[in-house]
């Protein structure tokens, strides 16, 4: 992290106008994707915003600061634009998978995507469910309306509350 930029959003994210269409749909994609811990996840619904590229603005402007969410949660949004900043390629987006290798995966929610998840056809994604060979998970999946592989993938991607 850039100590120096305490209320910067990292530059090559600020410039999202100017970026490749993969790497722009990334940014609208919920903020949950940052893998946020529950104090800055709720900071950033507390501020009403829903997408990468809003947290990013929040920053950026100055409405969300060490100041407005405390230090430790600042930081820790920081980071996680750092990160996405480190592994994007305009073109192709964020390196999904490096991200969550280098961040993790948050405890209490889901959202996950890739640049080969986003390529599915529209032939895989009509595949039942069943076709994942997921044996116990398909009847969960199924009880949730999640009956084919195009639901999982859009479920995953607009997040999901793990089960407590």
């Amino acid at each position: 992290m850039n100590p120096s930029a305490d209320k910067e959003a990292p530059t090559a994210l600020t410039e999202a106008d100017e970026t490749g269409e993969g790497m722009s749909a990334d940014l609208r994609l919920p903020f949950g994707h940052l893998q946020l811990e529950n104090r800055a996840h709720n900071a950033c619904v507390e501020y009403g915003l829903k997408s990468i590229q809003q947290v990013i603005d929040a920053v950026r402007t100055g409405e969300l600061s060490a100041e407005s969410v405390g230090h430790k949660t600042f930081q820790e949004i920081q980071n996680a634009l750092y990160t996405i900043s480190a592994l994007c390629n305009q073109h192709e987006g964020i390196d999904w998978p490096a991200f969550w290798s280098s961040r993790g995966i948050a405890k209490s929610r889901i959202f996950l995507t890739s640049q080969a998840l986003r390529l599915l056809s529209l032939e895989i994604r009509a595949c039942s469910i069943g076709s994942l060979h997921l044996d116990k998970a398909c009847s969960g999946l199924e009880a949730v309306d999640i009956k084919t592989v195009g639901n999982l993938v859009d479920a995953a991607r607009s997040g999901r509350a793990r089960p407590v």
